[in-house]
Parts: structure tokens; sequence; C-alpha cells
């Protein structure tokens, strides 16, 4: 979850969350589950990523 965050909100990919259109909030998130897929060396899925940080 650390690294998840991490990658979020302090990375080159923060700013691309605060699109104002649906679409590019989409591929934020895409963008987010492969970055996370590599650093923590396991397969997840945008759906996964979005739906842990609504959760937390």
């Amino acid at each position: 979850v650390e690294a998840m965050f991490k990658l979020r909100y302090k990375s080159a990919l923060a700013s691309r969350f605060d699109s104002k259109n649906n679409y590019g909030k989409r591929v934020a998130y895409v963008m987010l589950a492969t970055e996370l897929s590599v650093v923590m060396q396991r397969e997840f899925t945008a759906k996964q990523v979005q739906d842990k940080v609504r959760s937390t």
C-alpha cells in the first residue's frame, strides 16, 4: 500500500489524477497499476488500484 500511495501522490503521475475528464483519470489509474506491478513484481489491474485508493 505504501508503494501505491508514493506512486499516486509523490510521482510524476500525481498531476494526472487532477484531470477534469474521466478518460484522463482512467489513463492515470492504468499507468499507476502498471508502475505498481513493476515495483511489486506482481500484476495489478487499474480497477484494483482504483478501489484501494478510494477505500483508504
